[in-house]
């Protein structure tokens, strides 16, 4: 059964030769758990720069799949060790990513809590940043 829930999204990158730089938002959505795969939905805000975009965090015990549909769109795991390229789909254009991914942890029950990833992306396999983002799901009441 889909929950209605709040969820916050704060997110770091660090490009080599700058300054971390950090993002915090807020929006509602939904949260769902089936056994040990718990299911976050969400439509992206404006500061995203995503546009109109629906993501789901599909979050395994091992793995977090992250699918975006809409002006934006993607696919891809994040998975402790894992190097995968995905096509990263935009307004202005289709390119291939990278992401090397160095940890997942989820602490995810029936009414929500916490998800953290930390990632390097590149393009072209060349180093770009740094990235990772927490999420916190809580359920309204």
């Amino acid at each position: 059964m889909n929950k209605e829930v709040l969820i916050t999204i704060r997110s770091s990158r660090k490009v080599p030769g700058e300054e971390i730089e950090t993002s915090e938002f807020f929006t509602h959505g939904t949260f769902s758990r089936r056994g040990n795969i718990s299911v976050v939905s969400y439509n992206e805000v404006a500061e995203t720069g995503l546009g109109e975009t629906k993501t789901d965090l599909i979050i395994h015990p091992d793995r977090v799949v992250v699918k975006r549909r809409g002006e934006s769109s993607a696919n891809l795991t994040f998975s402790d060790g894992l190097r995968q390229d995905f096509m990263y789909n935009t307004a202005f254009g289709t390119m291939t990513l990278g992401v090397n991914t160095y940890r997942v942890a989820s602490s995810l029950g029936e009414n929500g809590g916490t998800m953290d990833i930390e990632y390097d992306l590149d393009y072209q396999r060349k180093h770009v940043a740094r990235n990772a983002f927490h999420v916190d799901v809580k359920a309204k009441m």
